[in-house]
């Protein structure tokens, strides 16, 4: 009898241990299930980054493409600005000669005039 009590003393203080065992296993197993929600969120803001940073990416190459755009139509622009200059320049030698010639004709009538009077 004495043998049995010891069966069941030595049976009940393994049931303990495992059961002490049992509950640190279930700790751990909910520490491994947070640390791998928590690597999930990680994963998932990673990929949110990504996406993020490619559509930043694809924003600042269409920027990139708008200013060769516009670095084009500046040059067409002063091309466009030195033509209107030098037809300016060439208008203005024009306007010179003619004021000349105007000057010219009204001096040589005001002197055919003055000896039309005179005679």
């Amino acid at each position: 009898m004495f043998f049995n009590k010891q069966k069941i003393i030595d049976a009940e203080e393994k049931i303990k241990q495992q059961q002490i065992e049992n509950q640190s296993l279930k700790n751990e197993l909910e520490t491994v299930h947070f640390e791998k929600q928590v690597l999930e969120q990680k994963i998932n803001s990673t990929e949110n980054s990504d996406s993020y940073y490619q559509g930043l990416f694809q924003l600042m190459q269409e920027f990139g493409n708008s200013m060769i755009a516009m670095q084009g139509s500046l040059a067409v622009l002063a091309s466009v600005m030195t033509s209107e200059r030098d037809n300016a320049s060439n208008t203005a030698v024009v306007l010179s000669d003619t004021h000349s010639v105007v000057s010219k004709i009204s001096s040589s009538a005001e002197n055919h005039g003055n000896g039309a009077i005179a005679k």
